[in-house]
């Protein structure tokens, strides 16, 4: 007796898309914008909006403002 085991190969094409901008910019709105046009097998997001450190850890710029634009503000370890 034979079995035969098929093989479907599907390629998949994927293509990364990075958004950036300033806080309020819009960011957010238009990523949900795009999953809703999409299926959850179809479309990932990572936001880094999930990855901001805690206030207290949080530097100030000159005028004593939180600064959420800066690199130091997200928890790298936790993205990675």
């Amino acid at each position: 007796m034979i079995i035969w085991i098929v093989f479907h190969i599907f390629v998949i094409q994927m293509k990364i898309i990075g958004l950036s901008g300033k806080s309020g910019s819009g960011k957010t709105t238009l990523l949900n914008a795009i999953r809703e046009k999409f299926t959850p097998e179809e479309v990932c997001i990572l936001s880094l909006d999930n990855y901001y450190k805690k206030r207290t850890k949080q530097q100030k710029d000159g005028k004593g403002y939180y600064n959420f634009d800066l690199m130091s503000s997200f928890d790298w370890d936790k993205v990675v």
